[in-house]
């Protein structure tokens, strides 16, 4: 007996769950077989079965998918059983638990890092901030100046390009309450990169991730290395300044009513004020 589910549809794939003889399995499909869309679902998953099949080996801190079979229409992997580690779950739990979750992960992210010798490019995408400039009004045209010129101020970290997932979401990490383990999926967008930029939220608004378990992640790591690879300040200034782009970067050449404008500026500065915090 086997039957199937859909779990989430993303920019060029949908998943499905495939439940079979007692197991589950997650079935992933090009959202089109032709053209740039199914280009890219090709690509993403060149990286995450060269990922999970050669660079994710020997690391025990986090529970990974298994990749079962492999097609020019589709890709099946082993099911992680998990919910996701929004900053809602995060709150429930114990100083004891959150401790160990960011020791999982600290310890994930540091053996990966040490892979710095092999052929994947260099890659490092930085949002066009300018673009937003007419979205902006006074306070966040400030805002974004004041971020940029301290983290333009702040030293930067000598450490090598190394192996990087740089795509922190919520439903990307997942735990287990009865194993009391820590799951990762979707390794699509690995390459190399600085150690810094692996801890930038692209969307740090809508990542749902806990601010609090991201900076003792952080803390945790650099520890764990001995040096401060990564420094919690300058991710705090990428936190804000990617916040800004997250929120207005589908505004350009759109004229955003007053109505709006004001829920998305609430939007953007209650975040600001929670990293300010930190």
């Amino acid at each position: 007996m086997s039957d199937f589910s859909r779990l989430s549809e993303g920019c060029f794939s949908i998943a499905f769950q495939w439940n079979l003889e007692g197991r589950s399995y997650v079935v992933k499909y090009p959202l089109k077989k032709e053209g740039d869309t199914y280009r890219y679902w090709l690509a993403h998953m060149e990286r995450e079965i060269l990922f999970l099949n050669i660079y994710a080996h020997g690391q025990c801190s986090v529970i990974l998918p298994k990749i079962m079979e492999v097609s020019d229409t589709c890709v099946v992997q082993t099911k992680v059983d998990g919910i996701p580690l929004t900053e809602a779950i995060w709150q429930r739990f114990s100083p004891a638990e959150r401790q160990k979750i960011v020791r999982q992960l600290a310890g994930f992210f540091r053996k990966l890092h040490r892979q710095t010798d092999f052929n994947w490019p260099f890659e490092h995408d930085v949002p066009n901030f300018e673009k937003c400039f007419a979205c902006w009004d006074a306070d966040e045209i400030q805002l974004y100046r004041r971020y940029s010129s301290m983290l333009n101020k702040m030293s930067v970290s000598t450490a090598k390009p190394c192996l990087c997932i740089t795509d922190w979401k919520d439903n990307h990490i997942l735990y287990n309450p009865e194993a009391q383990t820590i799951g990762w999926v979707d390794f699509g967008s690995a390459h190399l990169d600085f150690p810094e930029n692996e801890f930038v939220l692209k969307n740090p608004i809508r990542s749902h991730l806990s601010l609090e378990m991201m900076r003792d992640i952080i803390d945790q790591y650099n520890r764990g290395c001995r040096s401060t690879l990564v420094s919690w300040e300058r991710i705090k200034c990428h936190l804000v300044l990617y916040a800004l782009n997250e929120v207005y970067g589908d505004c350009v050449n759109e004229i955003i009513p007053p109505k709006e404008k004001k829920r998305m500026k609430k939007i953007l500065f209650d975040f600001v004020r929670k990293v300010e915090v930190l």
